[in-house]
């Protein structure tokens, strides 16, 4: 028994044991993670395939750098601070209300873009000087559009990985299995669907995936347990489908977000390059 690091074994703890089933983690980093039979890298666009904790198999390495941490940020530093601005502390339900008022606001919030790249970005494309903002703000933009364009501008991140890991993997994705604790969120689950455009579907019990795969590869390195055996043990608790009506707006907003990605890119070198 070895250790491995958090990739591998959240792909195992979602049951992503076949060739090229994407698992999303939805974690403070965020990352997607899936086997392949052979070793492949597409370096340009900050991705690889590392070698995996099952045998004669490589995991795919796709890092974004920016997902639960910046909701975290925009959630305790902007929307809901503890500062003089606002004496009330930060609720402890927090996640619960950003779904109840992201879920008032219609898709596309207003025209309202979020750049997620607090923190740079990695996967697929890495560029350190990238930086976060709303773009087309206006007098009329409310809190509530604030929320939800937060998860539509992660989730856009998201697409902009799906269409270079669907090349390196050689075939297109059917759908996703959700992971991480970023998937509790039902209104944040629904926009990863209709804004990649594939089912999400949502592990029971999201938090404890690299528990379980820890768990799986110590009993099958103990002779235990075969990893073969391991999909039939996930549980998922709902599929999240794509909606009709929604993925035309979501079609349209990511060519705007694209747009505003190499757009903005000149002015956050120049900001942040010193």
């Amino acid at each position: 028994v070895c250790g491995v690091n958090d990739n591998s074994s959240s792909a195992i703890g979602a049951g992503s044991i076949g060739e090229a089933e994407p698992v999303a983690c939805m974690g403070n980093s965020g990352h997607m993670a899936f086997h392949l039979k052979s070793k492949k890298s597409d370096m340009p666009h900050t991705m690889c395939a590392i070698p995996s904790a099952m045998k004669d198999t490589y995991l795919f390495w796709g890092d974004l750098g920016n997902n639960s941490k910046v909701l975290d940020s925009c959630l305790k530093t902007l929307l809901c601070s503890s500062d003089t601005w606002n004496t009330e502390s930060v609720p402890p339900e927090i996640y619960q209300r950003a779904d109840q008022i992201a879920a008032t606001v219609a898709p596309g919030s207003g025209g309202l873009l979020f750049l997620p790249w607090f923190n740079g970005s990695i996967s697929p494309g890495q560029d350190e000087y990238l930086r976060g903002s709303f773009i087309n703000l206006s007098h009329r933009t409310s809190r509530a559009e604030l929320m939800r364009a937060v998860f539509e501008g992660l989730a856009m991140n998201w697409r902009w990985l799906r269409g270079h890991a669907e090349k390196l993997a050689g075939r297109p994705f059917k759908y996703w299995r959700l992971t991480g604790g970023g998937a509790l969120s039902d209104v944040w689950a629904q926009t990863m669907a209709d804004v990649v455009g594939i089912p999400m579907h949502r592990q029971d019990n999201p938090r404890i995936h690299n528990v379980l795969g820890m768990g799986f590869l110590a009993f099958n390195r103990l002779g235990k347990l075969d990893l073969n055996d391991v999909p039939g043990m996930i549980k998922f608790d709902r599929v999240f489908e794509p909606d009709p009506q929604h993925v035309p707006v979501y079609d349209t907003l990511y060519e705007r977000w694209s747009e505003a990605r190499e757009k903005m890119r000149p002015v956050f070198h120049a900001l942040n390059k010193s």
